[in-house]
């Protein structure tokens, strides 16, 4: 299995009543950023154990992750989103379906989403940085056949299929995320992972842009 992706691509989002303020919407940003790297932490943890799947059965998997990309103006925007999967076992292998959705985006500066994405933002900027996030409509779906493949010597694909309205553009995104797969002897985590140079396509407003997709999820 390949290292580790360090990525920037965090998610948001919790399902409220009513209308929140753009700082509201910050608290929910933080918090799913910290879930992101908790569960790449403990993803780390054990990724080098070899990972047993079951002959039959299924299991749910929740977590956080989302969309970058660069736009034609060469601006890089962040998408956070909740993602959410489900995994079917069968003796040659099985499936997963889901969907990351309850999305937010802002434009951002790769350092700060760097350190956002670390928990080393400085508190003074923390505030105005994750409450600069606002909710962006639509879903992307994700679906994998992971059948005859050794998870532990390859990596599967991931069909990405979705569009998104934000900031009065319209995201389109398909193809697959190529670094897909379970990790530790439990397959207690899942990684999602692709990008325009893999497999992946991200267009905004019908312009083809450099994007990447990612998610980290757990057991439930």
């Amino acid at each position: 299995m390949r290292s580790l992706a360090q990525t920037a691509l965090i998610g948001a989002a919790l399902a409220l009543s009513g209308c929140m303020s753009g700082a509201n919407y910050g608290e929910v940003v933080e918090q799913q950023f910290r879930t992101h790297e908790r569960l790449a932490a403990g993803a780390d943890d054990v990724w080098d154990e070899m990972v047993n799947l079951p002959n039959s059965g299924s299991a749910s998997y929740s977590g956080a992750g989302g969309l970058s990309y660069v736009d034609p103006a060469g601006k890089l925007h962040n998408l956070s989103a909740d993602t959410h999967l489900a995994a079917t076992f069968t003796a040659t292998g099985g499936t997963l379906t889901g969907a990351a959705n309850n999305f937010y985006g802002r434009e951002v500066m790769q350092d700060e989403l760097d350190h956002a994405s670390n928990g080393t933002l400085p508190a003074a900027e923390a505030a105005e940085f994750y409450g600069g996030y606002r909710p962006v409509q639509g879903q992307i779906t994700m679906n994998a056949d992971f059948s005859g493949i050794d998870v532990n010597a390859q990596d599967f694909n991931t069909a990405l299929d979705g569009e998104l309205t934000y900031d009065g553009h319209m995201l389109k995104v398909g193809g697959v995320a190529s670094g897909s797969n379970f990790i530790g002897g439990e397959h207690q985590y899942i990684i999602i992972d692709g990008s325009n140079v893999r497999g992946m396509t991200v267009s905004e407003d019908g312009a083809a842009v450099t994007g990447s997709f990612s998610s980290y999820l757990q057991k439930d």
